[in-house]
């Protein structure tokens, strides 16, 4: 059964007469594609598999330089976009734009993504509609210090996305492991684990010759690396540590980083500073059969995340075939 089906059924389960034949869900997040992620990929997921089901499925998310217009089946609301010089848009306030789209769409679920902006929008029409509010727990806010000032912002950002929860009907957890930290930090809302499901067949679709050569790395050589977001909460400065005492024993050894952050450059410095320039590639981002060959590409896959809730990367790392 495919994951979008399970959560469908679950809802229609906790809170809807099994006689309806459909529901339309509603799902508000901050981030969508094309910004390249584990909660981006999730949430399309589930939309995709949501539609396959036969249940409507609406995304509200911010215009993204990228992608700016709506569709039937996303839309996309004004934003400030590119906030801080990063891929984020902050979504402006319009009073009645979503409320309307709303009214004309007609949810029997709010599926939030965020606890926070987007969320704030599924909240009040979930009261105003009268409608059942579920929350997927995304993201460990707590593993990301390196986003907030200090402690007291930290601790209060936590606490706020726990006080989230708690208004919800149901908290969705990707994991066992997150649904009891969920526990341990005051979630007292019904929560189910149901992680995000992967395309088995793509990943087997994969090719390390062609991978390899859209790297530019030999195909005798030794490879280990990481696909995800390349930033400081990922841990990948410890990663890069190791990646170097590595390539410094095995001359064909290699360390590739398949995605795209700002933190790419520390990485980079580290192996210039070691004296290992060549022996690391930072590959950009990739998706579709791309990412497969990527994947492919590897030798080795490797995961060293404290902040991630699931990895999806890693059940792709493992359809892939990779140790």
């Amino acid at each position: 059964m495919s994951r979008g089906l399970c959560l469908a059924m679950l809802f229609l389960h906790i809170h809807i007469s099994t006689t309806t034949p459909a529901m339309n869900i509603a799902m508000f997040c901050n981030t969508y594609l094309p910004m390249l992620g584990g909660i981006e990929n999730s949430i399309a997921t589930f939309a995709e598999d949501y539609r396959r089901a036969g249940q409507g499925c609406l995304v509200i998310t911010p215009e993204m330089n990228e992608a700016r217009e709506s569709t039937p089946e996303v839309m996309r609301v004004p934003a400030i976009k590119n906030v801080g010089g990063s891929a984020f848009s902050l979504h402006l306030p319009v009073p009645g734009l979503i409320s309307a789209r709303m009214n004309e769409f007609a949810p029997d679920i709010m599926h939030a993504h965020h606890p926070f902006l987007m969320g704030d929008s599924a909240l009040r029409n979930a009261r105003r509609l009268n409608v059942p509010l579920v929350l997927t727990y995304h993201t460990q806010w707590d593993r990301y210090s390196n986003f907030f000032p200090n402690e007291i912002t930290k601790n209060i950002v936590v606490r706020l996305s726990v006080e989230y929860a708690n208004l919800c009907d149901c908290v969705v957890a990707p994991t066992a492991s997150m649904e009891r930290l969920l526990r341990g930090m005051g979630v007292e809302a019904a929560i189910e684990v149901i992680p995000t499901g992967i395309d088995l067949e793509l990943f087997k679709m994969g090719s390390r010759t062609r991978g390899r050569e859209r790297l530019g790395i030999a195909q005798d050589a030794h490879v280990f690396g990481y696909v995800g977001r390349i930033g400081p909460e990922k841990n990948l400065a410890w990663l890069a540590r190791a990646a170097i005492c590595f390539c410094k024993e095995d001359s064909k050894g290699m360390f590739v980083l398949v995605g795209k952050g700002a933190f790419s450059d520390t990485l980079r410095r580290m192996f210039e500073e070691a004296g290992m320039t060549g022996r690391i590639v930072v590959a950009g981002p990739f998706a579709g059969v791309e990412l497969a060959d990527a994947y492919k590409a590897l030798d080795l896959f490797s995961f060293v995340s404290l902040s991630d809730t699931q990895g999806i990367v890693l059940a792709e790392a493992m359809a892939s075939g990779l140790p």
